[in-house]
């Protein structure tokens, strides 16, 4: 388990095998990644309606490679910010993932 994900543990949402989170905790993700200098290559979007789970990739962003981690982490937040509130959970794929 990576330093990042253990510290995310108790956020959370496990599903099969992926590591979902609500948009707070994947926007606080996202700073924690710029922090450790690790590189997020994309988010995707979801909805979970147990015992299935939904792809939205309509809400799913990948990473611009002419964009800094910085301004990249930059994009990132403000996507997600417009989901604050939503049903939409989101599988972040970072660095050391």
């Amino acid at each position: 388990m990576t330093d990042l994900a253990y510290k995310f543990k108790n956020v959370a949402i496990t599903y099969n095998n992926m590591v979902l989170f609500k948009t707070e905790d994947a926007i606080e993700l996202v700073r924690e990644c710029l922090k450790a200098n690790k590189s997020v290559y994309g988010i995707d979007a979801f909805i979970l309606n147990e015992p299935n789970i939904e792809p939205y990739m309509e809400y799913s962003i990948n990473a611009n490679e002419a964009f800094t981690n910085h301004e990249q982490a930059e994009v990132y937040v403000m996507h997600l910010s417009k989901y604050l509130g939503t049903e939409l959970v989101f599988e972040v794929v970072y660095e050391g993932y």
